[in-house]
């Protein structure tokens, strides 16, 4: 029997752009949600990336839209 898809990220880490075309936001956009955490941002040297867990969560915790009668 074949067990479904691990619900594990393709990748862990994204970088900043990457993560923006991901989510449809803008540069300012991201950075704000970092200040207010909800996106989790880490440093590799000198280089930051956005953790996907992070990424997954605040997808997960957006409001649905509503529907039209």
């Amino acid at each position: 029997m074949d067990n479904p898809p691990a619900a594990i990220p393709s990748r862990l880490l994204y970088p900043p752009a990457e993560a923006e075309r991901m989510l449809g936001i803008s540069h300012a956009t991201l950075y704000r949600l970092l200040r207010a955490g909800r996106l989790d941002a880490k440093k590799i040297g000198c280089k930051t990336v956005i953790t996907a867990e992070s990424i997954e969560q605040f997808i997960a915790g957006l409001p649905s839209a509503g529907r039209s009668a």
